[in-house]
């Protein structure tokens, strides 16, 4: 006998016989417990403890849930619970026994997720006025944002298909949209660490082996750079390797002393990078689902020039009060790098990137003009400058229609 599988959110766990079923007499909710085991062998000892640590991850999420033999109650849930004992006989076997509680938002024919949208645009020092944007899943159908509609959409090309993002929103608007079961994870924002994609925030991360992606952009610490990010160009992720400095110290990709995950949703993924070299220095970076580019804050503690460089010389040009760095001419992949912030800066235009002076902080945006000269409108640079000067929290909820 082969088992079956459960998909629930970013995890896939052994489909045992027993789901039980349930509705409240009191609330009239509908709810479901789940209850599976997993052990080594076959998993090795770190997939186990993986899989337990992302079960419990799992709590108060939004997800959605697919049954190789049970299909007849996929759908979208909401998890209220989660448990997991964990057996380990000195390595040689191990296993944990989990369970998660479920409660029925409905299936896909029923359920609209709505994004709860904060648009705060960010202060910048050029005069310039952000638009609002927002991409659902590659599965989304039926977007919807009442009375006015978005003004307009660019399609973006990404290893889990195309993303449409909407672009200026009307003011308020909390958009909603359908999807199937399956195609809600495409184009969701994750972190893959040691190969494995994670859930929730409490992750033991060392080492560097670890990345951020959206299927659009890739953020990664550099072998031989601070950074390495990456656009999808259709068939592998295209690199860019970029450097930061606080004065003449590189912070260098293989030399983090800590990494943590601060948010870890389809909607959006936060990590907190942080160096000692020699005094403490910190990078938050966060990527979107539907982004072409990264946000990062540098902070340190005393006030110094800090720096993002293109590791390899790429020149760069930066039109009067645009807030931006591009290249002046598409790559071999023919792309161009971007490059910006929010406040004052110094372009670096031999090298490629941005400096700014006497500071203990820096905003910034940095990835890639898809297309390069030829990028389609909402993917030139000024449009991705425009995007990242307007902040969109965003949180997804499911409603029944």
């Amino acid at each position: 006998m082969s088992w079956g599988t459960i998909q629930v959110g970013r995890l896939t766990l052994r489909e045992t016989v027993l789901a039980e079923d349930k509705v409240n007499a009191n609330s009239g909710v509908r709810s479901m417990v789940i209850t599976g085991q997993e052990s080594t062998p076959p998993l090795t000892l770190a997939q186990l403890r993986q899989r337990r640590e992302d079960i419990m991850g799992l709590q108060d999420r939004l997800v959605q849930v697919a049954f190789t033999d049970k299909s007849d109650l996929d759908g979208f849930y909401r998890v209220t619970d989660t448990g997991a004992s964990q057996t380990n006989w000195q390595g040689e076997v191990a296993w944990v026994n989990w369970n998660i509680s479920l409660e029925l938002v409905g299936p896909a024919n029923a359920v609209d997720l709505e994004d709860r949208l904060t648009a705060a645009g960010r202060i910048n020092d050029f005069g310039r006025t952000g638009v609002s944007w927002h991409a659902p899943a590659v599965g989304a159908h039926s977007y919807y944002t009442g009375s006015t509609s978005p003004a307009g959409t660019v399609s973006r090309v990404g290893a889990d298909g195309t993303v449409t993002v909407y672009l200026g929103l009307p003011d308020g608007a909390n958009p909603r949209w359908g999807s199937t079961v399956a195609g809600y994870p495409g184009g969701r924002a994750r972190f893959v660490l040691d190969g494995a994609e994670r859930t929730g925030i409490n992750l033991a991360v060392s080492g560097s082996a670890w990345s951020v992606s959206n299927s659009l952009t890739q953020v990664e610490p550099g072998a031989s750079a601070s950074l390495t990010v990456s656009s999808w160009g259709g068939a592998a992720w295209e690199d860019k390797s970029w450097d930061l400095f606080v004065g003449a110290d590189l912070l260098s990709g293989q030399d983090l002393n800590a990494v943590t995950v601060l948010r870890n949703d389809y909607e959006m993924v936060t990590v907190r990078l942080v160096w000692s070299a020699p005094a403490r220095h910190t990078l938050d970076l966060s990527l979107r689902r539907g982004a072409r580019t990264v946000e990062g804050y540098l902070q340190t503690g005393t006030a110094d020039t800090l720096w993002l460089l293109r590791t390899t010389a790429e020149a760069g040009t930066s039109p009067a009060s645009a807030a931006y760095v591009t290249a002046t001419a598409n790559d071999a992949d023919g792309n161009r790098f971007i490059v910006g912030s929010a406040r004052t800066f110094t372009a670096q235009l031999v090298q490629g990137g941005l400096s700014a002076s006497a500071t203990r902080t820096l905003d910034f945006f940095v990835g890639a003009v898809v297309s390069g000269s030829g990028a389609a409108t909402g993917d030139a640079a000024g449009d991705l400058r425009d995007q990242y000067l307007m902040a969109m929290a965003d949180t997804t909820n499911g409603v029944r229609r």
